[in-house]
């Protein structure tokens, strides 16, 4: 089974300690959506102050029309308390 999901690590000017990393799947309480065999959530991920407030949030999507969720950002981390699943539009990048 290929669920998938995501491994976020806070680096720092020493590199990546590991303290305060955070994993999400599906099956993470608060992340919309069931795990399903062959999803690959976290085949994409996007680090990206989306809603403005000057903290980056994390959109994550899987592979076969699996959907795409956003994690907000909060208290200094990522968390699943608001995360939501989102469309997205192709960017006229993606199209060349």
């Amino acid at each position: 089974m290929d669920a998938g999901g995501v491994h976020v690590l806070r680096g720092g000017r020493n590199g990546l300690p590991g303290a305060g990393s955070q994993w999400f799947t599906r099956a993470t309480a608060g992340v919309p959506g069931d795990p399903a065999q062959d999803h690959q959530f976290g085949f994409a991920v996007r680090l990206r102050d989306f809603d403005r407030d000057g903290d980056a949030d994390l959109l994550i999507s899987g592979q076969y029309g699996s959907g795409n969720v956003l994690l907000r950002a909060g208290a200094g981390c990522i968390t699943p308390r608001a995360a939501s699943e989102v469309k997205i539009r192709p960017s006229s990048r993606s199209r060349q």
